[in-house]
């Protein structure tokens, strides 16, 4: 049986009012001392400001048992990155860890960071139709909840983390991390209230979590020392102003363009889980550096904010390798994926999907600059499924169908820009309303293309619409276009002898 070292043993008082800082540290300390072991708290209080944790410790806070922040500066221990990391910055936790190995926070108690104590209120709040927009700004100074650094074998499991001033928890290049069953409870319009970021950790599991969040539920990056590789999350759930999961690379201020080029995240699955409400439940940024083979399956989403559900987007980076299956969303976009003449995003399926779209006001509605203006501008995304610059894509078995009541202005179903290589089956879907304003797809400048066994719903007008000089090798077989007016509209830069109409129903072009 592993040694307890109970906190009120070591004089903490747990009663919300008195420093116990010191107190608690005596008792890990002490813990540390005897070889590792259980630093327990009973219920009660703890005011507490950062605690240094050691090897071979676990914290057990009880039912009812609080960490409660301290709001006094002085009570908390500030830390630089290291010199080899690629984005350094100053940054303080509430419990702190670096260098670990073999770390345990778990019960049924809380971690409280008493947000509000570290924000002021904004006098003006923008628009909430240009995304979810926070009510407040941070003061000089805020603590993370957890703080780890180049730490093994971590184990965070049942706990509670509300009202966290910044993100429940930041690990920088650690090694074997599991949460389980843990509930993070932050405010929706506060600043960078996080739920966990991950910078280039490794072997990280997240499982049967719920997260509610003013930012990012869960983050991972690849902007520290080592790559960030193998991840898996599974069975959670999410109610987030912006992101449900944001993988990224560059992006972070300061960091040079040589550092984020190294930058480097891949194998990262994501299944059985669902969306309450986001702006994005994935999205994907490689603003330089390598972002490579990840899995999303089985996810249910809701983006009741100004958002798409699937966001991918490179500018200097790249994105080869996701594979997206079994997704149904309710939202006012579906999805979109952009590229750049010199960073094409290759290797993409999705398939299985179920889009439901439910268009509000937002300021890209049908298209989006070329180049994409900034990476916050995926709040604005299309309400289509909009593919620019992207090589090599499968979609399968699509569903894409309109809310009522449908406007003609919504668009098409699907549009393409600059694609190369793309397989189209199974699809359902028609443009909006009923006036055929715009085509149910649109292909502009795309080569090598595949279109079977789609189906034209009744009430299409213009199916196909090709445009683009550089279009050529379009491939059409076995579609059932009957229910077109139009199967194929062809743009003056296009002739018909780039397509290959075969066993289809409806006019042949």
């Amino acid at each position: 049986m592993e040694r307890q070292f109970n906190v009120l043993s070591y004089n903490a008082k747990g009663n919300g009012e008195d420093n116990d800082t010191k107190s608690i540290q005596n008792a890990i300390d002490a813990c540390s001392n005897a070889g590792g072991g259980i630093v327990y708290f009973p219920p009660g209080i703890y005011l507490t400001g950062t605690i240094c944790l050691r090897d071979n410790i676990t914290l057990f806070l009880e039912a009812s048992a609080s960490l409660l922040s301290s709001i006094n500066k002085d009570d908390f221990l500030f830390i630089q990155s290291p010199e080899k990391a690629r984005y350094r910055y100053t940054r303080c936790g509430l419990i702190f860890g670096k260098d670990l190995s073999n770390v345990t926070i778990t019960g049924r108690g809380c971690i409280v960071g008493r947000d509000k104590h570290f924000w002021i209120p904004k006098e003006k709040i923008g628009e909430s139709w240009r995304s979810s927009p926070a009510r407040y700004v941070k003061k000089e100074w805020r603590p993370m909840s957890l703080l780890f650094e180049n730490c093994q074998n971590i184990v965070i499991e049942d706990i509670n983390i509300k009202e966290s001033p910044c993100y429940s928890g930041l690990f920088n290049d650690c090694t074997d991390i599991k949460i389980n069953n843990v509930s993070v409870l932050n405010d929706l319009y506060g600043p960078n209230t996080d739920g966990f970021h991950f910078t280039s950790c490794k072997f990280v599991h997240i499982c049967n979590s719920h997260f509610l969040t003013g930012d990012d539920s869960i983050a991972i990056d690849g902007n520290g020392i080592q790559d960030a590789e193998t991840f898996t999350i599974t069975n959670c759930t999410f109610n987030t102003s912006i992101n449900a999961l944001r993988v990224y690379t560059g992006l972070d201020p300061g960091m040079t363009v040589e550092d984020s080029q190294r930058a480097v995240v891949r194998n990262v699955s994501m299944s059985n889980c669902s969306v309450y409400s986001a702006a994005d439940a994935i999205n994907i940024t490689s603003d330089n550096g390598l972002i490579e083979n990840l899995c999303f399956s089985n996810i249910t989403m809701t983006t009741k904010k100004e958002g798409t559900p699937i966001f991918l987007m490179t500018a200097a980076g790249k994105i080869r390798g996701v594979m997206i299956d079994n997704i149904s969303a309710m939202a006012n976009g579906a999805c979109t994926i952009i590229g750049t003449k010199e960073s094409y995003i290759e290797d993409i399926s999705i398939n299985n999907g179920r889009f439901y779209i439910e268009p509000k006001k937002k300021l890209y509605e049908l298209d989006i600059p070329d180049p994409i203006p900034g990476y916050a501008h995926h709040h604005f995304s299309p309400f289509n499924i909009y593919l620019r610059y992207v090589k090599d894509i499968r979609i399968n078995n699509v569903t894409f169908k309109w809310m009522q009541p449908e406007s003609d202005n919504w668009g098409s179903a699907v549009k393409c820009n600059c694609v190369e290589y793309i397989e189209l089956s199974r699809f359902k879907g028609r443009h909006a309303g009923n006036s055929g304003k715009y085509p149910t797809i649109i292909f502009n400048n795309v080569k090598n293309a595949f279109i079977h066994g789609c189906l034209a719903l009744e009430g299409t007008v213009n199916y196909l619409g090709l445009s683009g000089a550089e279009s050529r090798n379009i491939n059409l077989l076995n579609n059932d276009l009957s229910r077109s007016k139009c199967p194929v509209v062809l743009n003056n830069d296009v002739t018909e002898d780039i397509i290959e109409w075969v066993n289809n129903l409806g006019a042949r072009p």
